[in-house]
């Protein structure tokens, strides 16, 4: 029956190297199982001889990234609407034993009708068990990459923390917190920051003290002292 619901549909070639296409089927399965508002999730899939078609829903109000460039950034209220609700849908996939992996704000769509952002993208997602959370895979964007990434084989659901961190320096800074050029550059800063933040003037100056220790509080050096999905919401920013 026609719905005339408009809908978004990835295409995904078979035609690729064997993990690719298991990152592929992963994608997929991820998919179906995120069920939360929060979260972009599938319609349907459909396999044919060529290509695996993915119809989602569509958000027509674009990503966080185009708009940080539309404002230049965020004033700290507006970027805590958006944080929290990132935090709802990054507190729903782990608890769901999903690690997204590449949480940045190209990923992070608004939907119009419904005044909320949702988390999108997981072709670098995996599935892990809680009762032995690490997982392996050099997998991300690399200004959002955690430091344990860059200098450990396993890692846990905190690189996704360390993630939102960054997306909310950038939302409200309009930069990173990272100086470099080239990725070795970055690679470099981020392993070498080790809980030393800083916020810029003028962008930090107006912004609470509860606000840039919810930042430091996420991008925590060590994975095991950074606050859990399920703590963010709780936070007194």
């Amino acid at each position: 029956m026609a719905t005339k619901e408009n809908v978004a549909i990835k295409i995904m070639k078979t035609a690729v190297a064997e993990d690719a296409l298991q990152k592929m089927t992963r994608e997929i399965e991820i998919l179906h199982v995120v069920e939360n508002q929060f979260c972009v999730s599938a319609i349907e899939s459909c396999l044919t001889k060529d290509a695996i078609y993915i119809i989602m829903e569509f958000l027509s109000g674009g990503d966080l990234l185009d708009s940080i460039i539309k404002v230049g950034s965020y004033q700290e209220d507006d970027t805590k609407k958006i944080i929290a609700d990132v935090s709802r849908g990054l507190a729903y996939l782990h608890q769901s034993g999903i690690c997204h992996r590449d949480l940045k704000p190209e990923n992070i769509l608004f939907h119009e009708g419904q005044n909320r952002w949702k988390i999108a993208d997981f072709g670098c997602a995996t599935f892990f068990e809680p009762s032995d959370p690490y997982m392996s895979g050099f997998e991300g964007t690399i200004q959002y990459m955690a430091p344990e990434l860059f200098t450990n084989s396993r890692y846990t659901q905190a690189v996704d923390i360390w993630a939102l961190g960054v997306v909310t320096y950038v939302a409200m800074s309009g930069y990173f917190p990272w100086q470099g050029q080239t990725e070795p550059e970055i690679q470099e800063a981020i392993c070498s920051s080790c809980n030393t933040i800083v916020f810029y003037s003028p962008e930090f100056d107006e912004v609470s003290e509860s606000g840039m220790e919810f930042i430091r509080d996420l991008m925590e050096f060590e994975p095991g002292k950074r606050i859990c999905s399920k703590e963010l919401l709780k936070h007194k920013w």
